[in-house]
């Protein structure tokens, strides 16, 4: 008899061992897919890579098979799932196999868009705009099916309770972690997918977009003087022409209608004059003062078939030379370097003479031979352009705005969107603009910042914020030199209108410095674009100015989870040079830190954050009050 049951039981191991050996196997090997994927560089991704992956998801599936045979159709298994205990291992393990199977699938689908985009890379007739564009139109269904897969496997591991044996919750884990991975950029991709193709004329439908080209070395809210305006239209998702102008074209013109200017801007620089487009940037919300340029243009041109509005200044272009290399302009004789497209342009337009309309016609044949090369951009650069503008977006050296309000939606909340940022907690937003006297000098003019924060025990601040600025503008040699000849004061004066926003409601109660004179009040305190704002305006000569601001705020700090959380939200303004930031915040007495920015350092009662402000900056400190 026992040797009966004996050999029963091989039997049984001999049956079941396989099935469990391969559930085994397939969960190790989506392990390794899972590292395999994300180890996959997108330069690296060809149709190689491809079928590597598809053989491997193909073996995976082989393994997995047998596993789901075994749990859901097995008539031994079918008859143990009548014991509770039993029966719950069973149904966790046909969960998971059904998870594991769904993200499989999920699989297959994005290696068919994998697919598409190799595709393209190995040669798009169309072009690599209309390529990139055409894979997100054609995909949705691909998209659609990846996206339910996932959506698939979250309900089959939602049905894994706490009682499933260890090694059924670690192969849950597995597959969860992989799925909340994937899933946002998923859905990411479905916004996109419904909005990008329309936004570049996929649809049959052309989008014209008002193109401000803006000069950081005269600083402005959303990056600088739109001296240069252009209008690119995109048809069947292709780049199908663009031209630039000399916004004085346009704003310098008798029958243009008397616009109200905003009062800094009448105050500082137009006086009586008209509010026209090359001053429409005025607002530090990208999306308000878009809209100002788009109202502008069309009422200085009669133009209103405008779909959006894009503004990129020559840093942006500066970043891209990186990547595609420097640039022959044969008809001027002048190669564009990166690094010194501000200057280049400077020196071909502004230092040139005579007919507004020719001064900017090196720009038009410049942005021609920068989109040449963008459009035929070979496959190995790919990454590498995509660096630079993930760059780009992060130092907001080029924003878009949309008339489309589902397209506005996904611009709005990435990268390009440029509002004030409405975060919780406390905010810093120094907007500098470059006024009267007019002058190119904010290459040559750096700026620092200092700013305390002393926190009360009932989570008020006491804010100081000192800024500092040193003007080289008179120094020997170039660029010093051509930049005094491109400018109204030869002997370097800088006009500086500066707003500082911070939390509304907030009250200011001390503003002192000296910039040829001492400062002792403010010139303006208001709302703006739903903060408050307080600003004044400095005429800084060579050397030094100083500029500190005191106020006071309530409820920065807030009681979280049994301690104190500060936020402190600082945003960079577009086209200002990196400049030198100090944060120090001062605890209320007692207080013990529980956390604390990346980099910070702990003095007593203080964190100290010193850093470079190339792109906004959120910091959150926890503590804990005695």
């Amino acid at each position: 008899m026992l040797a009966g049951a004996a050999a029963v039981a091989i039997m049984l191991v001999a049956y079941y061992l396989p099935p469990v050996l391969a559930a085994r196997s397939a969960l190790d090997g989506a392990r390794r897919l899972e590292a395999d994927v994300r180890s996959v560089r997108p330069q690296d991704l060809n149709r190689s890579t491809v079928g590597r992956l598809r053989a491997e998801i193909s073996g995976i599936r082989d393994d997995l098979a047998s596993a789901r045979m075994l749990v859901t159709a097995d008539a031994f298994v079918g008859l143990a799932r009548s014991v509770p205990a039993v029966g719950t291992q069973l149904r966790a393990a046909a969960s998971v196999t059904g998870a594991a199977a769904h993200m499989l699938d999920a699989g297959d689908a994005a290696l068919d868009v994998a697919g598409r985009v190799v595709a393209v890379r190995e040669g798009s007739a169309g072009g690599l705009l209309s390529g990139l564009v055409g894979i997100i139109a054609t995909s949705t269904p691909d998209v659609d099916r990846l996206h339910a897969s996932i959506e698939a496997a979250d309900e089959q591991l939602a049905a894994v309770g706490p009682d499933a044996a260890g090694e059924i919750r670690a192969a849950a884990g597995t597959i969860s972690a992989a799925a909340a991975h994937y899933k946002p950029l998923v859905e990411l991709y479905r916004q996109v997918d419904d909005v990008l193709p329309g936004m570049v004329g996929w649809n049959g439908a052309d989008k014209r977009y008002l193109v401000l080209a803006q000069d950081p070395a005269e600083l402005r809210p959303t990056g600088g003087f739109s001296g240069t305006i252009g209008i690119v239209t995109f048809s069947g998702g292709r780049l199908a022409s663009h031209e630039f102008r000399d916004v004085i074209t346009l704003d310098v013109t008798a029958t243009n209608p008397y616009v109200e200017p905003p009062d800094g801007l009448r105050s500082h620089l137009l006086g009586d004059a008209s509010w026209q487009l090359a001053d429409a940037n005025w607002s530090p919300d990208w999306p308000t003062a878009a809209q100002d340029a788009m109202r502008l243009y069309s009422l200085e041109t009669g133009d209103t078939h405008i779909d959006g509005v894009i503004a990129l200044t020559t840093f942006a272009l500066d970043r891209i030379l990186e990547v595609i290399g420097p640039v022959d302009v044969p008809e001027y004789g002048v190669t564009v370097h990166a690094g010194q497209v501000t200057m280049t342009a400077l020196h071909e337009t502004r230092g040139l003479s005579g007919d507004p309309s020719e001064r900017k016609a090196f720009l038009n044949a410049f942005a021609n031979l920068v989109m040449e090369r963008l459009l035929a951009l070979p496959p190995e650069q790919w990454q590498p352009m995509w660096s630079a503008m993930q760059d780009v977006f992060q130092r907001r050296l080029l924003m878009a705005w949309s008339a489309d309000p589902a397209a506005e939606a996904l611009l709005a909340a990435g990268p390009v969107g440029g509002p004030v940022r409405r975060d919780p907690g406390d905010y810093l937003y120094v907007v500098e603009s470059n006024v009267a006297p007019t002058s190119k000098y904010n290459l040559v003019v750096g700026r620092t910042s200092d700013f305390s924060v002393t926190l009360g025990a009932d989570g008020s601040a006491e804010d100081v914020l000192a800024l500092h600025w040193q003007n080289d503008a008179d120094k020997g040699g170039d660029p010093y030199r051509s930049l005094r000849r491109y400018s109204t004061s030869q002997i370097g004066l800088y006009g500086a209108y500066v707003r500082v926003l911070r939390p509304s409601g907030t009250e200011v109660v001390d503003v002192s410095g000296n910039s040829g004179g001492p400062i002792t009040g403010a010139e303006s305190i208001a709302e703006e674009a739903g903060r408050a704002s307080v600003a004044n305006y400095l005429l800084i000569a060579p050397g030094s100015a100083d500029l500190t601001y005191r106020w006071h705020s309530d409820g920065v700090a807030q009681p979280v989870d049994g301690a104190w959380l500060y936020r402190l939200t600082v945003q960079k303004q577009p086209g200002m040079s990196a400049e030198p930031l100090t944060v120090r915040v001062s605890l209320p007495p007692g207080a013990v830190v529980l956390s604390s920015p990346p980099g910070s350092t702990i003095e007593g009662g203080d964190v100290l954050v010193s850093t470079t402000l190339e792109s906004d900056q959120d910091m959150a400190i926890r503590y804990r009050l005695p």
